[in-house]
């Protein structure tokens, strides 16, 4: 798998193959025209890279696997103002952002003097951007 990234990173460096490459991203969103970011659908963009839907993946199973289960009672706790309930969600999910790697990019730069953590290859503040989106 290292190796297929690592090639189609290579292959983004070329203008013309970079558009087949971007098309070739697994899609996602809505598909709402103006709504989703270009790049969720394939479109070619200078500056979303196959890096960042890597990133954006480990993201979204961040999300799937920790705010799914709990989300509705987090709510619930939020809406009775039982902020003991709703601070020990976030430290929960604070706590195991930071172990998987992913708290780096809340700060802007990869904050390697604080962080045991790699950054994405290529990091760049858009992957602070997916990250906060």
């Amino acid at each position: 798998l290292k190796s297929a990234q690592s090639s189609l990173r290579s292959c983004l460096s070329c203008p013309s193959l970079r558009s087949l490459v971007m098309a070739a991203l697994a899609k996602f969103g809505d598909a709402v025209p103006l709504g989703d970011p270009s790049w969720y659908q394939g479109l070619n963009t200078p500056y979303y890279k196959a890096t960042h839907a890597e990133w954006r993946q480990k993201i979204r199973e961040y999300c799937d696997e920790c705010f799914e289960p709990i989300v509705d009672d987090w709510e619930r706790a939020a809406v009775k103002n039982d902020l003991e309930k709703c601070h020990s969600y976030m430290r929960t999910a604070y706590k195991e952002a930071g172990r998987r790697g992913l708290l780096g990019a809340a700060v802007g730069t990869w904050p390697k003097a604080f962080t045991e953590h790699a950054p994405p290859p290529d990091y760049d503040n858009f992957h602070e951007l997916i990250f906060i989106d």
